[in-house]
């Protein structure tokens, strides 16, 4: 299986990186720790190194692009081997745990959703914004209560 080749978030604050040039080309041969690309933040120009050995088998953005934090650039796998379903630039994305995910619930009286009107003389504490704290109980860990 083909392992991805990923943005690298190079700090707290980087939300894209600009693909300065890819030292290698599809087809050819990398060895992990190798260097395969050159990136570029707002504070540095750094390379980036292959995770694993194999066959460089494609690459979804071209120098000069802007691609944004932890999406997929390219693919690493074996000889021969097939880019991964969606494996081209329109196939691209986030993963999972930091795209969009399940909705979040809500924390309002109830739960109901947010197109719900809220139930009469009910308010929420100050601060709050859970169902216990409009009961007037703010949850808190024993630190916090101390």
């Amino acid at each position: 299986m083909a392992a991805e080749i990923i943005m690298p978030k190079a700090g707290m604050a980087m939300e894209t990186g600009v693909i300065v040039q890819w030292f290698k080309e599809p087809g050819d041969t990398v060895e992990a720790g190798e260097a395969l690309l050159e990136i570029e933040t707002d504070k540095v120009t750094m390379e980036v190194e292959a995770e694993v050995s194999g066959v460089l088998l494609g690459v979804l953005h071209d120098a000069g692009d802007e691609v944004p934090v932890t999406r997929t650039i390219g693919y690493i796998g074996r000889a021969g081997e097939a880019l991964p379903q969606g494996g081209g630039p329109s196939g691209s994305s986030v993963p999972p745990a930091l795209g969009a995910g399940p909705p979040v619930p809500s924390a309002r009286p109830g739960g109901g959703p947010a197109g719900d009107s809220w139930p009469a003389g009910e308010t929420l504490a100050r601060g709050g914004g859970s169902a216990a704290a409009v009961k007037g109980k703010v949850p808190a860990t024993p630190a916090a209560r101390r």
